[in-house]
């Protein structure tokens, strides 16, 4: 008899994000250089020669990434011609993490500001074609101040 075991591994939430990329390894050192990723598990191909498949800890969060393989319709941004989603990172020090990510080679997408709905923010690019929005709170709102300012930053 089977042991029943966890449909989720341990660590891991309900949804967890996979972003594709050509050049794996090189996407595993931009990410540990740029959000202190921690890598967690590897993945190699049956011959042990290549990654094909990682899992990063970024904060207290667990994103897997895939070696882009076109035979399994597993493609990256850069084949598919920009990524149709995005990674919201929270930090505790947004500015020096930005100042970081561009150092590690982001570009910006965005600019970083103080964001009326209460977060400092800003959106980067990695060089792998993945967006990433890192947010840090700075104020906490009611329903009614969100509702104001949204208000306002949308009457144009």
């Amino acid at each position: 008899m089977r042991k029943k075991v966890s449909p989720i591994p341990k660590g891991y939430r309900t949804v967890t994000p996979v972003i594709v990329v050509k050049g794996i390894q090189d996407a595993i050192e931009f990410y540990q250089g740029c959000f202190n990723a921690e890598l967690s598990h590897k993945f190699l191909s049956p011959d042990e020669l290549t990654v094909v498949a990682a899992t990063l800890k970024i904060g207290n969060s667990l994103v897997r990434v895939m070696e882009e393989s076109l035979e399994n319709k597993i493609l990256s941004p850069s084949t598919l011609g920009g990524a149709a989603a995005s990674l919201h990172l929270y930090i505790d020090d947004i500015d020096t993490l930005w100042q970081q990510a561009l150092d590690c080679g982001a570009s910006p997408v965005t600019g970083l500001q103080d964001a009326y709905w209460g977060e400092r923010y800003g959106i980067i690019s990695d060089p792998f074609g993945h967006h990433w929005t890192l947010a840090s709170k700075i104020e906490n709102l009611s329903k009614d101040e969100l509702a104001a300012r949204t208000k306002e930053a949308f009457a144009g």
